[in-house]
């Protein structure tokens, strides 16, 4: 862990480029995907020698990391191809060829390192696709390969749904903690064209949401190119409190003939990279889609020895929806908390609400705070005259963020305090506010 990071505190880090463009350049056979076209993660097994290859090619130009062919290698993905019971060999396999072309690179004075590729998967848990509990489960099985096999970092990217993302994470933290090793860890989100994440999430949001974590870095990749990407790296640079890496596409992909055209040139690449760099303090820089390994020897070539811009964060407490966030010290004050929905006040409305399941209505009641002007709706569920007192299952979209009071009965809640929740950045109620969902509960 502390080689990595301490690398990163010396210098800006260069990742690699595109598994799944570089593996197009070089054309597998229907064979080679052994009847699961499509499956770029099977060629660790099937092909292994064009994995390797790509590798070779991102550490002969300087690139000081390159990430494992597993994007998809989880058991959620998996089955789609029936290969569910894989998840173990091809992880472990995957990082172990990254692993042995890193080590043939690798020197005193310039280590490279191998980075656990962990993807979104096709499900998003915030649309129920997916209960969080079982993506947690799949993120758990793939991590705990990825660390036997014997990658450097776990990099959690492209992530569409905040609530994905913190599956990810708990999955990844509960892995080390079986494994007992504590290895670097980095969540990358994917900002929309919108500059939002797919699901309307703006990037003080996620930040609000996944600073708590006990990640060490926080970073944007795919979806768009550097010159989308500015704003939002810029904001990073301001307000994260953690490393920042960037990995573009390269540029907005274009359809021609049905297949996804990146023209950005790797000069023009490289230019970007140096100004995040120089202006906004970005450590760890790389790319994504429809980047070459030339996109990468221009990168090198020109953040190599530069000096990052210094960073002096001070973190600011802040409470998050599923979409926007809110600073707890306001300009102009007062911060607003919406104390309705809270079963446990002598009125009885909201109580009767909660009883009755009207779920409708709770969000009804929950939009009319907000558009009173609420910037907080101050929310707790908590119902002593139930025997089960299991917590409120609903959804619905609500861009306040919520204050979760969480006393349940006899409930255990785990260390990452899943069930009870709201992003609060800085809050002095500690971890349980801190960890778990960002919404009201819809698993």
């Amino acid at each position: 862990m502390a080689d990595f990071l301490q690398a990163v505190r010396e210098r800006v880090v260069i990742y690699d480029g595109a598994m799944g463009t570089n593996i197009q350049f070089r054309n597998p056979s229907v064979d080679d995907f052994w009847g699961k076209e499509g499956c770029n993660e099977l060629l660790a097994l099937s092909r292994p020698d064009i994995i390797k290859d790509i590798h070779t090619s991102f550490f002969a130009v300087g690139c000081d990391v390159v990430e494992t062919n597993t994007f998809g290698a989880t058991r959620v993905v998996l089955a789609e191809y029936d290969l569910q019971d894989k998840v173990a060999e091809l992880n472990i396999a995957a990082a172990k060829i990254a692993k042995e072309v890193a080590q043939q690179f690798s020197s005193k004075d310039k280590p490279r390192f191998v980075a656990g590729s962990i993807g979104p998967t096709t499900k998003l848990p915030s649309l129920g696709h997916i209960r969080f509990d079982d993506m947690v489960a799949g993120y758990f099985e793939q991590a705990s390969a990825l660390i036997e096999g014997g990658v450097d970092v776990l990099l959690i990217e492209t992530s569409q749904d905040l609530l994905q993302a913190k599956a990810a994470v708990v999955g990844v933290f509960e892995a080390m903690q079986k494994a007992g090793k504590r290895i670097p860890v980095t969540v990358q989100v994917t900002l929309e064209a919108t500059g939002t994440m797919l699901l309307g999430t703006e990037i003080g949001a996620a930040l609000t949401a996944l600073e708590p974590f006990d990640v060490d870095i926080i970073g944007l990749n795919c979806a768009t190119g550097p010159i989308e990407m500015n704003d939002a790296v810029r904001f990073l640079g301001a307000n994260s409190s953690k490393h920042v890496s960037v990995l573009p596409n390269a540029g907005l992909p274009q359809n021609e003939g049905g297949r996804a055209v990146y023209k950005l040139k790797p000069e023009e690449l490289a230019t970007y990279h140096k100004h995040f760099v120089q202006d906004y303090g970005v450590r760890i820089v790389g790319g994504c889609c429809g980047t070459t390994p030339e996109h990468l020897q221009a990168v090198v070539n020109a953040v190599g020895g530069i000096e990052p811009a210094k960073r002096e964060v001070k973190p600011t407490a802040a409470a998050s929806s599923a979409y926007t966030s809110v600073p707890l010290d306001l300009d102009p004050k007062p911060l607003v908390v919406a104390e309705e929905m809270n079963t446990t006040t002598r009125v009885e409305h909201f109580r009767n609400l909660v009883r009755g399941k009207k779920y409708d209505d709770i969000l009804t009641l929950a939009k009319r705070l907000v558009n009173d002007g609420s910037h907080m709706l101050d929310l707790c569920c908590a119902s002593c005259a139930r025997a089960d007192s299991g917590g409120f299952y609903g959804s619905g979209r609500c861009r306040r963020g919520i204050e979760a009071h969480s006393w349940q009965g006899d409930h255990q809640f785990d260390q990452f305090g899943r069930w009870r929740e709201a992003h609060v950045k800085g809050a002095s109620d500690g971890e349980a506010l801190r960890r778990g969902s960002d919404r009201v509960d819809n698993r």
